[in-house]
């Protein structure tokens, strides 16, 4: 896509690009992030387990004890296609694609104090006000594109809209979004205070079993979602 002829957009576009190099947290094959007590966290970045391809994934990955809070996006964009209209973060606290064989265990993800209820709507005619806050979170652990073989355990989630994501895409492929993966395990989880996706499931095998739900979807810091 060409650079926007739009000033704006353009300064934008370019502060984005220049912050995804410093909040996006690459994982390796053959990894394992285990927090060192009960204060270890990840603060305002992405931890991005991904492989460049489903025929080049990155396997064998362990993230545990480890606290995700508050991956910001300083730089939000609005997108007209998305549900009629959305302003859009690039960055969930984990993202998982193109990887296989990971598991993700006694970890916590939030928001932390800075929830997206707190950030002014922008907005105009005919779109509501009430819907169209900026949006500067997107998934706590979304799985998309060719991820398989994944086991969620003992992990809180909460205060925060869109919990996590299976399958990117409402449209499935033979390759980035292929309905034969996606096999995932989630088991004695705590979800709390979250507005949707709990987890949402576009493709996939999903064993769900011995996890607590808190809260509504009428959460009350969330009621413009």
């Amino acid at each position: 896509m060409p650079p926007s002829t739009d000033k704006v957009e353009a300064a934008r576009a370019c502060a984005s690009n220049q912050m995804k190099k410093n909040v996006v947290l690459t994982v390796p094959s053959n990894t394992s992030i285990i927090g060192n007590g009960s204060t270890a966290k990840i603060i305002h970045g992405n931890l991005k387990i991904s492989g460049a391809s489903s025929s080049a994934p990155v396997d064998n990955v362990v993230i545990r004890n480890v606290a995700f809070e508050d991956a910001f996006d300083f730089f939000t964009a609005w997108d007209p296609t998305d549900s009629g209209g959305r302003w859009n973060s690039n960055y969930d606290n984990v993202s998982i694609l193109y990887a296989t064989h990971v598991w993700i265990d006694h970890c916590t993800f939030s928001d932390g104090a800075r929830t997206d209820d707190q950030f002014p709507s922008v907005w105009a005619a005919p779109y509501d006000g009430d819907l169209y806050h900026v949006q500067h979170h997107d998934g706590l652990l979304d799985m998309t594109k060719s991820a398989n073989l994944i086991t969620v355990s003992y992990t809180h989630l909460h205060d925060h809209a869109k919990s996590m994501l299976m399958g990117g895409t409402a449209t499935a492929s033979l390759t980035a979004e292929t309905p034969g993966v996606l096999k995932t395990t989630f088991h004695h989880n705590y979800f709390q205070n979250l507005v949707q996706r709990k987890p949402r499931v576009r493709y996939g095998m999903v064993h769900i079993y011995n996890n607590y739900f808190a809260g509504s979807n009428s959460v009350t810091l969330y009621n413009w979602m």
